[in-house]
């Protein structure tokens, strides 16, 4: 499922899982944002690229462990016996003040038995790599993105049977999303941003969903198959538009 931050990428996953689960499926659900690099492996990356901002926190290609990512999405669809066994690794956003960090492996979860379903859900995933014409265009900051995002499609995307697509009218509904998000966190008891830093970090996404986002929504996402993307699109409530998108029947 590829969606914008705070579209509801994980409620609509968990109900999915919860639903297989009546008809006796094994489902698996799992995030993108599990995947992100380790905190001290984010710091050399800013480090790396002082004059990119889009590097500087978590988020944009680049800032995934993607052979992690790979790895564990292998084990899980080599899954197919009562004996199995895969680890799959959690992500804790509250660490360092909002900045995020590894979860440690006491945290993971532990998927045993045979995997029927795996959910998977990212607010980039099947974004379409620009041409080097259009992301040197673009400038060098999503020059450095877009040469990254070249490595997901090969390490995450073919591993997908079936898309869903949720749209947007508009992806700055994501910074009021984010900071109803972060709230909720905070009365929870979790640590968070601010909402100065919620406005920060959300901005650095901003240019990724400009570049990539006509595409995914224009064309699909890089391994569609015919009949085997599922669009919607959303309001800035969540809800449901009343017209819908139309579906990619054809490649």
């Amino acid at each position: 499922m590829s969606a914008p931050q705070g579209s509801g990428k994980t409620t609509i996953c968990e109900e999915l899982q919860h639903l297989l689960s009546y008809e006796g499926f094994q489902a698996v659900f799992a995030s993108l944002d599990d995947f992100y690099l380790t905190f001290d492996a984010q710091q050399a990356l800013a480090k790396a690229h002082p004059d990119n901002p889009l590097l500087q926190v978590r988020g944009q290609a680049g800032t995934h462990d993607i052979e992690l990512a790979r790895q564990t999405l292998e084990q899980l669809k080599l899954a197919t016996s009562e004996s199995s066994e895969v680890a799959v690794v959690r992500y804790d956003k509250s660490a360092h003040e909002g900045r995020g960090d590894r979860a440690p492996d006491s945290k993971w979860q532990r998927v045993k038995g045979k995997v029927d379903v795996v959910l998977f859900e990212g607010w980039m995933l099947g974004f379409k790599p620009l041409t080097d014409q259009a992301a040197e265009k673009a400038g060098k900051d999503i020059l450095a993105i877009n040469n990254h995002l070249k490595k997901y499609p090969a390490a995450i995307d073919n591993f997908v049977d079936l898309w869903m697509v949720v749209k947007v009218g508009d992806p700055k509904y994501v910074h009021q999303w984010r900071l109803e998000a972060e709230h909720k966190a905070k009365a929870a008891g979790k640590s968070g941003m601010t909402d100065e830093q919620v406005a920060d970090f959300v901005d650095r996404y901003m240019p990724g969903y400009v570049h990539y986002l006509p595409e995914l929504y224009s064309c699909g996402p890089t391994t569609k198959q015919p009949g085997k993307v599922l669009t919607i699109q959303i309001q800035k409530s969540r809800q449901l538009t009343k017209e819908q998108p139309d579906q990619f029947v054809e490649n």
